[in-house]
């Protein structure tokens, strides 16, 4: 679709901006009319069901649940330069290929062994070893690695409650990417591995069970980030475990939830902590020794001194 058209039709800054005005449609004409032709057409769309909703506020909740879009990024949603051919938001289509591979590749001398597991074939897999061997390739991480200590530099840690049936967001190839080790400098949470199963796109919010599938998840993750230097509820920053917690009351539920620490700086990360506190370490040692050769300097010219006044 051409620029022109596409700004003509839907939208030159908002995309569809006459669908946020629903909300003020409230109390005027049947809740109805909207919410019943708008889960006609997300259901056609996306395959999304109401059998976990409690369909006595679906209509109402269809409502207020649009919000403004940009234009500009619904386009390259849709573009053939954008999301629709490239597959993913931050990588290329020969980023996405390759990772592809590197999977292939991974599982199948993982499981090389196994009897009754899918496997490529072999001359396949030689293959792809062989591209890949001829034309390596440096990791492309999506976040900072975690390293440096400059602010914005360490990712926060995460949690993930990604719905099994959406159709709409990969959640599952995100986990991935964690799981194969793609992104170092990210920390999930214990906990923060979920695949909630029969779940579609809006059921994460809307379904009647997701205080007890989801809430209560998401509730012990930020209560475990409170004061973990993590950023969340006045951290200091210097990971010290539970600094900070004494300042909020704690959660109904959360009273064995234990304060998250980032061992990035702590260790158990390949040595970074490790290495920060010999760095540490050999500081004090130095600065010790300077402060000993100073006091070994004023005893010598102590002792001088008094020989020459003796003489």
């Amino acid at each position: 679709m051409p620029v022109s058209l596409f700004r003509l039709t839907l939208g030159r800054k908002s995309f569809l901006p006459f669908i946020s005005l629903f909300g003020y449609l409230q109390g005027h004409i049947p809740q109805h009319w909207i919410g019943s032709a708008s889960y006609k057409v997300y259901n056609y769309l996306f395959g999304w069901g109401d059998s976990k909703w409690d369909c006595g506020v679906r209509d109402r909740n269809f409502l207020f649940a649009p919000t403004r879009i940009s234009s500009l990024a619904m386009q390259w949603w849709l573009s053939r330069s954008g999301f629709a051919h490239h597959g993913s938001i931050l990588s290329s289509h020969e980023q996405v290929q390759r990772e592809v591979e590197e999977d292939l590749l991974q599982d199948y001398f993982r499981h090389s062994n196994s009897p009754g597991h899918p496997q490529i074939e072999e001359d396949f897999a030689t293959a792809l070893l062989e591209k890949h061997v001829r034309e390596p390739r440096a990791p492309e991480p999506w976040f900072p690695d975690g390293v440096s200590d400059e602010p914005g530099a360490r990712p926060p840690p995460m949690a993930f409650w990604v719905a099994g049936e959406d159709t709409l967001c990969d959640g599952r190839e995100l986990l991935n990417r964690f799981e194969r080790g793609r992104e170092p400098g990210v920390r999930v949470l214990e906990g923060g591995w979920n695949v909630v199963e029969g779940y579609s796109h809006l059921d994460v919010v809307w379904a009647c069970d997701v205080i007890e599938r989801v809430g209560e998840g998401v509730r012990d993750a930020v209560w475990r980030c409170v004061g973990s230097g993590s950023g969340v509820g006045g951290g200091n920053g210097n990971n010290n475990g539970d600094g900070g917690r004494e300042r909020w009351r704690v959660p109904r539920g959360c009273e064995g939830v234990e304060a998250w620490v980032d061992d990035r700086v702590f260790g158990n990360d390949g040595g970074l902590g490790l290495k920060k506190r010999e760095e540490s370490a050999s500081t004090d040692l130095e600065d010790s020794e300077s402060e000993r050769e100073k006091e070994s300097e004023v005893g010598e010219k102590k002792v001088v001194s008094d020989k020459e006044t003796v003489d």
